[in-house]
């Protein structure tokens, strides 16, 4: 079993309840760790809110499955979560080992009904290392097999809810991968299986294995301060803030998307001019002492990859990830350049909340000029192939079980991104085989839940077998 499952996962996981303790929730489950987890998550559903989801994933989520996703990542599944079990009712309680639970529950306007599995720690605090939501396996998904996959996708195409491109690979090989919509809908221009979509947070991994890179040539220490390699960073920051807690979004730092940079963003193109925008502002909370997604903290891990590298951020990456692994296709493009193949992005947003017009606005003026260490890259399904595939095959690094943990925590990839008018998802499952690209030029979730959807197909299909 993975150290690291995600969101929508067809684990099946287990509880183990013992009737000899006392129950003291509204749930009446016992006063064990798995029960506690279980009813805390239960209120967590219950309260339907943001503020109670977040509470419990800094709470029950271990560190290393809480810092799989971004907290902004975890929120947005979350709260797909509470949505769909809206005033939840536990039906069923499924009993195994200890530390492992099964439950299902009913909620929403509809009667959803979904099963939830997660593991805990044996070690005290007992916080989660799994955590995963499926439907039950009698209840219908939207596709089955790769044939009705594809009646979907064209029907989705079809009713303007989905455009972008889909792959799935078993083995490193693609059993399926097609395009659909439009790249350009002013020019009329069709998206391609070789199309670059913008990949929003997903270059954060890049950035965090250049990071676990440097480390295993002994260049930088995760423990060590900022100040150690950007002594000129304000130094009530950087005395404070290790690069450990950069990686893990525990620094303090916020996002860069501010006054100063909305004023500039048509004119940034260097990680050392982004971080202008940002570093004289104050940390959110002492560093180490919680999590809070931070974009800004990864643009600076983009420049201590500079100075210890020697090289530009981008230069980095072409040479020692992407030509490695064989990525033609993947940059951070300047978009007032001309890129060919390159699809723009629509989104169905509205900035005073109101109702979208049908993904009929591009995203043009909401992005910056060019993406960052934290993310806004672009890439296409083969070249994200190519990283999964070079990454399990240990291409990035000497010593790769150990470098590689601290990317993907081991056993495959879980990535994701997303902005108005972009969403982009990697799956990968090492143990099966299988990996899943979703790339979409659609706002989220358009992408990821497609993603999770064929993942959770790809499991059980191979069940069944």
């Amino acid at each position: 079993m993975h150290t690291l499952r995600k969101f929508f996962s067809l684990i099946i996981m287990l509880l183990y309840v013992c009737p000899f303790f006392a129950q003291e929730n509204k749930w009446r489950l016992p006063d064990s760790p798995t029960g506690k987890a279980a009813a805390a998550l239960l209120d967590a559903i219950d309260a339907g809110d943001a503020v109670a989801a977040e509470a419990f994933i800094n709470s029950y989520f271990a560190p290393e499955l809480r810092n799989h996703f971004s907290m902004e990542d975890h929120l947005r599944m979350f709260g797909r979560i509470q949505s769909n079990l809206a005033a939840p009712e536990l039906l069923d309680i499924k009993k195994s080992a200890p530390f492992q639970v099964t439950m299902t529950v009913r909620g929403g306007e509809r009667g959803e009904v979904l099963e939830i599995q997660f593991e805990l720690s044996a070690d005290p605090p007992h916080q989660m290392v799994n955590f995963g939501v499926d439907a039950p396996a009698a209840k219908m998904t939207h596709f089955r097999n790769i044939a009705e996959l594809d009646a979907y996708l064209q029907a989705e195409t079809a009713a303007n809810r989905f455009s972008g491109a889909v792959l799935v690979a078993k083995g490193g090989q693609p059993l399926y991968q097609k395009a659909f919509g439009l790249a350009s809908k002013r020019y009329d221009v069709p998206n391609r299986i070789d199309t670059k979509f913008n990949i929003g947070s997903i270059n954060k991994e890049f950035t965090a294995t250049a990071i676990a890179q440097l480390q295993e040539k002994g260049k930088l220490n995760l423990d060590d301060p900022i100040a150690t390699y950007l002594p000129e960073y304000p130094k009530e920051v950087a005395d404070k803030v290790t690069i450990r807690q950069l990686l893990r979004h525990e620094s303090g730092m916020g996002h860069y998307w501010n006054d100063a940079w909305d004023a500039r963003k048509g004119h940034i193109r260097t990680v050392s001019e982004l971080i202008e925008t940002f570093k004289d502002e104050p940390l959110l909370f002492e560093p180490g002492s919680r999590q809070q997604y931070s974009n800004a903290g990864y643009v600076v891990l983009g420049a201590i990859i500079e100075q210890v590298s020697g090289q530009n951020y981008d230069d980095y990456l072409r040479e020692h990830i992407f030509r490695p692994a064989g990525m033609n296709d993947t940059e951070a493009y300047e978009m007032d350049r001309p890129v060919p193949n390159l699809a723009t992005g629509y989104t169905n947003w509205q900035p005073d909340g109101g109702e979208g017009e049908g993904y009929q606005r591009n995203n043009l003026f909401l992005m910056g000029l060019k993406g960052s260490p934290a993310g806004g890259g672009y890439s296409t399904l083969k070249d994200l192939l190519k990283y999964d595939q070079a990454l399990k095959a240990g291409k990035f690094f000497a010593d790769n079980a150990a470098a590689s943990r601290l990317v993907t925590g081991g056993g495959g990839l879980g990535i994701a991104g997303g902005a108005p008018g972009c969403n982009a998802i990697l799956e990968s499952d090492w143990e099966a085989g299988y990996t899943v690209v979703v790339l979409s030029n659609y706002d989220p979730p358009t992408a990821e839940d497609l993603g999770l959807e064929i993942m959770r197909m790809l499991r059980q299909t191979a069940k069944k077998k």
